[in-house]
């Protein structure tokens, strides 16, 4: 009897002849690929927003300038 985990992108073939600490490595390879890959995409996100600031922030500069 064996068992697919198909959770992560390479799917991984789990028998009854794997151990414990194969399948529980296994587990939290994937989970840490994962948040890694959460993590990358949250700065990128993070990024974008200060770009919209630094933006918004230069055009309010720039138009008080050219009230005064």
């Amino acid at each position: 009897m064996s068992y697919t985990d198909q959770s992560g992108k390479k799917a991984t073939v789990l028998s009854e002849k794997s151990s414990f600490n194969e399948i529980l490595d296994g587990a939290c390879d994937r989970l840490w690929d994962k948040k890694v890959e959460l993590s990358i995409r949250r700065i990128r996100q993070m990024d974008e927003y200060l770009s919209r600031m630094e933006q918004e922030l230069t055009a309010l500069i720039s138009g008080k300038a050219h009230e005064t």
